[in-house]
């Protein structure tokens, strides 16, 4: 179950992040009615929470404790949009203009628009605004995009489509005020630095998953409810039952991608690695030493990535 919580941003806060909340393309898509979910309404409810591990960077260095999330971990803003006729709305405002009026599958830039760089992505229209008002080292814009893939009317139904619940933080504006919208639940895991999935109807969860424990300081809550989900997330990368909205181009190198990514932060059971016998392969070296008895070389062996895993985790 989703208890949304809704929590009104100082001004003070807004103040001190007016670079980012400032801009014509943000600013523009939330005061039509859209609003920012995912990694950067998080780090923004993780600051102001005072759970962020630069919390107390923020009021002396405001920019510097957000822009890592831009610099360092290569984050975006994720604006989620209710229909095509926002979208257009929103598109018509900041200068952009599509030929079919609908689909924005080939954006072109009005004269008197004014971007740094724009261009489609498999489920948004990404923007760089060159009049951005965010200088920091190297960094002259950070990116937006706007999700046209998925619509979705409320933010409750938003949150209910994330493969997990740590995601589910939001930001709208309204009456010139900024919300914060989380999960209850979300919060209360990111203070235990827990990691717990709320399904795996995408196949970009195993991805997802690598990012938020390889580089989040995060751990997976420990759950039967959790390892029941993996294990069906394994069935469906296995036998590709996935909707045809995601349109993977090549189907096996992601899905042993993901596998490759989950199973360096997740400990897979030899039960679950076994339902990969025979699906990938990967290379592997050996060295061996030169008959002359100077110097050595390497040989090259390809081997079943399951049976592989099994034998190095289990014995």
């Amino acid at each position: 179950m989703i208890d949304i919580q809704k929590r009104v941003l100082s001004k003070k806060f807004v103040k001190m992040y007016y670079k980012i909340f400032d801009d014509f393309v943000l600013n523009t898509c939330l005061e039509s009615g859209a609003w920012i979910a995912g990694g950067f309404a998080r780090k923004t409810a993780l600051i102001y929470n005072r759970i962020d591990n630069n919390y107390n960077s923020y009021e002396t260095k405001p920019l510097e404790s957000m822009i890592n999330y831009f610099y360092k971990e290569s984050g975006d803003v994720d604006i989620f949009i209710k229909s095509d006729e926002m979208l257009n709305s929103i598109c018509n405002k900041i200068g952009l203009h599509s030929p079919d009026g609908k689909t924005f599958s080939n954006v072109i830039q009005n004269d008197d628009s004014n971007f740094r760089r724009v261009f489609i992505s498999p489920f948004a229209l990404n923007v760089h605004s060159y009049d951005s008002i965010l200088h920091y080292q190297n960094l002259r814009s950070f990116p937006i995009q706007i999700v046209n893939k998925f619509m979705f009317k409320t933010i409750k139904d938003c949150f209910k489509s994330f493969d997990i619940r740590n995601c589910m933080y939001a930001i709208s504006k309204e009456n010139d005020q900024y919300i914060l919208h989380y999960d209850k639940r979300a919060l209360e895991l990111d203070k235990l630095k827990k990691v717990d999935i709320n399904h795996n109807n995408s196949p970009y969860l195993g991805n997802r998953l690598y990012k938020y424990l390889s580089s989040k300081g995060l751990t997976i809550k420990e759950s039967e409810r959790n390892q029941n989900i993996l294990r069906e997330y394994y069935f469906k990368i296995v036998s590709n039952s996935w909707p045809e909205i995601y349109n993977l181009r090549d189907v096996k190198l992601f899905s042993k991608c993901s596998m490759q990514n989950i199973s360096k932060v997740i400990k897979m059971s030899a039960n679950d690695l076994s339902i990969f016998i025979g699906k990938y392969t990967e290379i592997t070296f050996k060295r061996k030493a030169n008959l002359s008895g100077y110097g050595f070389y390497l040989t090259a062996h390809e081997n079943d990535w399951a049976l592989n895993k099994i034998n190095n985790t289990w014995g």
